[in-house]
């Protein structure tokens, strides 16, 4: 089953989450749900507060699209998909398709 691991100094302990994939629930759904200590204002991926560094560690990387990528380039995050590293995603708009990933802010 698919997973997420959060991860932040904000937590005192990383949180580990399976989830099964529905086609509408995102990072931060499923972070929300949990009560975790994920900041977030607008959840529709244009205020940016909810950018946080997403590893794929199984799973397909998704590309970025043109919406995400110019909010994180206002909020000088770098808005490349680099397969293997920690890039920076908007929570809000990552849907769960399935893939394991770690998540850190």
């Amino acid at each position: 089953m698919p997973s997420i691991t959060f991860s932040s100094s904000t937590m005192p302990n990383e949180v580990t989450l399976e989830y099964v994939p529905d086609g509408s629930t995102t990072v931060l759904d499923l972070a929300r749900l949990e009560s975790l200590p994920i900041y977030w204002h607008c959840g529709l991926g244009t205020c940016g507060t909810c950018a946080a560094r997403v590893t794929v560690l199984s799973g397909v990387e998704r590309g970025m699209g043109n919406k995400e990528r110019n909010v994180l380039i206002r909020f000088d995050k770098p808005a490349e998909v680099r397969p293997g590293d920690a890039n920076w995603r908007l929570l809000c708009g990552y849907l769960l398709t399935g893939e394991t990933l770690r998540v850190e802010w």
